[in-house]
């Protein structure tokens, strides 16, 4: 965990500046659910979990060639990528894994991008929209033309940016300017970047720590869920009405609290705290991972039964991406399929040694990332 600590601290240091964290208390004060997390003993592996694997060669072209991926939306037809290598792009690549085009370049032009800290795909209209710094949302068609630059009138520093149906949702991660009074967790804009509402305040006391989880807004048919990292609690709305909300807390007594994190202890000692590291909304089920009881765990929370089932993890995590039409997504690079003596799972092993079968004979380490896709067992 502490490898996973020191690597995401590392990539936010330059863009956050303070970032809000609550005590244990604050945290049961604004769940409507709190649900303790079981110590199972219980061993699950990938496999056991999912199956139905498939793999997608990504056209080797130095124009598209990935190495830092974090963040993929798919469509019908088409991938989009947010890769951040030497620089940050927006690559499209068609469902064989052809490369189409990059979205934006990086620059200070008409037409470019400062930053990319986010981006979102409006498949209806044909439009993808990339959120920069400022905050900024640059607006292009689906071919990769630009259309206009849109500098939002409220000055908060959304971190992340999700299309809704006749609107936008985008969220701050408790990330706030001094300067404002009131500074919310969620905002919602109407398609003319009008803002119509917001939701949730921030959290009140100040930490430089970013949250584990990169994009914790996710969309799954009405319900939209935000992971609020800093509360270990899920939020759920109806893109219908907003106002139907609930919200989820896990808990047990090894999750940090806002003095345990400000300590020095904390940063030399990280693994003797509970974090959830990974997380993805799909069919009204969290598939999460996390360490609980200072142990890698898989847990699956199911909303509609407000169920929880926690159990150890032993194998490789295929950090989902996407999900459409009962598929999961994930971009992975090619050491996944060349190292498969690293992973602790025979299963898994003999899995990549059969999907890299079927890769091209020349698939090497220059060879650039794949589309993997599996189902729910």
């Amino acid at each position: 965990m502490r490898k996973i600590f020191n690597y995401i601290s590392s990539m936010y240091c330059l863009s956050y500046t303070l970032i809000f964290f609550s005590c244990k208390e604050y945290q049961q004060i604004q769940a409507d659910i709190t649900v303790t997390i079981p110590n199972n003993k219980e061993h699950l592996e990938l496999q056991d979990v999912f199956t139905g694997f498939s793999v997608i060669e990504l056209e080797n072209n130095e124009k598209c060639m990935l190495g830092k991926v974090e963040k993929m939306q798919c469509t019908d037809s088409m991938f989009y990528i947010f890769d951040r290598k030497a620089m940050p792009s927006l690559f499209a690549f068609h469902k064989d894994g052809k490369f189409s085009r990059k979205i934006g370049d990086c620059g200070n032009g008409r037409g470019e991008y400062q930053n990319i800290v986010d981006f979102t795909v409006d498949e209806q209209k044909q439009r993808i929209y990339i959120l920069s710094e400022l905050p900024t949302v640059i607006v292009y068609s689906t071919n990769g033309d630009f259309i206009k630059t849109v500098r939002l009138s409220n000055k908060s520093f959304f971190r992340n940016i999700l299309k809704i149906k006749d609107g936008f949702i985008f969220s701050t991660n408790h990330l706030r300017r001094e300067e404002y009074e009131r500074e919310s967790l969620l905002y919602f804009f109407d398609d003319d970047f009008n803002m119509t509402d917001r939701k949730l305040g921030v959290l009140p006391k100040p930490m430089f720590q970013p949250p584990f989880v990169r994009y914790p807004l996710q969309k799954d048919g009405d319900t939209v869920c935000y992971y609020d990292n800093f509360n270990t609690c899920f939020h759920f709305f109806s893109i219908s009405d907003i106002s139907k909300h609930k919200s989820v807390a896990l808990y047990n007594d090894r999750i940090s609290t806002y003095e345990d994190v400000i300590s020095e202890r904390f940063f030399k000692n990280a693994t003797d705290y509970d974090e959830i590291t990974r997380e993805y909304y799909a069919n009204g089920t969290v598939y999460g991972w996390g360490n609980f009881f200072g142990v890698y765990n898989i847990f699956l929370y199911d909303t509609k039964r407000n169920t929880l089932k926690v159990s150890r993890y032993t194998d490789w995590n295929p950090n989902i991406m996407d999900y459409r039409d009962c598929i999961f997504y994930s971009v992975i690079s090619p050491d996944v399929f060349l190292n498969p003596e690293m992973y602790k799972s025979k299963k898994t092993s003999r899995l990549l040694e059969r999907l890299k079968d079927s890769l091209s004979k020349d698939y090497s380490f220059n060879s650039n990332f794949c589309i993997l896709s599996f189902k729910k067992k």
